[in-house]
């Protein structure tokens, strides 16, 4: 029996996976979205308006996958899963529901040990799915895919930080709103700390975002 690496098969599997996780996460996501309050909102209007291509490239493949398998295993046994909540006709789809309360898992190669760890993003995420709901907590599940450590953090939000939450996360929808209605992403602020890691970043066969900044060695 001969068994060999077969590198440009790999690079087929990794672009048909690859190609089903774009269509599903940005062909198949019409309309507003949460995060489209949250990261930067170049994103929101490249996605809307569909004047920039996002691209996965090869090396994110196994993110993805542990990623999807994650979620699945860690959204299980909760009251309900994937469930959408709307505000204002923008769509917020909380990973599941323990009881009244929203549930976000998320998965990770970072050490997180204490609040001061969790990237800002989820912690938006989080909240917005609190303010929504307009309940008092929410949890985050994190998965280490390296160490296996499994943590939960509980979040407690009085109703001035909900509403606070609510206010600036309809605000950065209005913006982008604003900027495809004038046609001009210029009036965008870019959030230059996403850009690395971005799918809408310049590739070698295309442009891609005209607003890509390297990020500095």
């Amino acid at each position: 029996m001969k068994i060999e690496s077969n590198s440009d098969m790999a690079n087929v599997f990794s672009d048909r996976i690859l190609s089903c996780h774009y269509k599903q996460n940005t062909e198949g996501r019409k309309g507003w979205h949460r995060s489209d309050g949250i990261v930067c909102p170049l994103e929101g209007y490249w996605r809307i308006t569909g004047l920039v291509k996002g691209e996965y490239r090869s090396k994110d493949t196994g993110i993805v996958l542990i990623g999807e398998i994650a979620h699945g295993f860690l959204e299980r046994g909760f009251d309900a899963q994937e469930k959408v909540y709307l505000i204002e006709g923008i769509k917020v789809t909380v990973d599941a529901l323990h009881g009244e309360f929203p549930v976000e898992a998320k998965t990770t190669r970072k050490q997180i040990y204490k609040r001061e760890d969790i990237p800002t993003d989820w912690v938006e995420q989080l909240a917005i799915a609190i303010s929504v709901m307009d309940v008092d907590k929410g949890y985050l599940m994190i998965i280490n895919i390296v160490s296996a450590a499994f943590l939960v953090f509980e979040f407690t939000m009085n109703k001035d930080e909900r509403e606070l939450t609510r206010t600036a996360f309809l605000y950065q929808i209005k913006n982008i709103a604003n900027a495809i209605d004038k046609k001009d992403p210029s009036l965008l602020k870019p959030r230059y700390s996403d850009c690395h890691w971005c799918h809408f970043r310049p590739s070698k066969e295309n442009q891609n975002c005209p607003y890509y900044k390297k990020e500095e060695d």
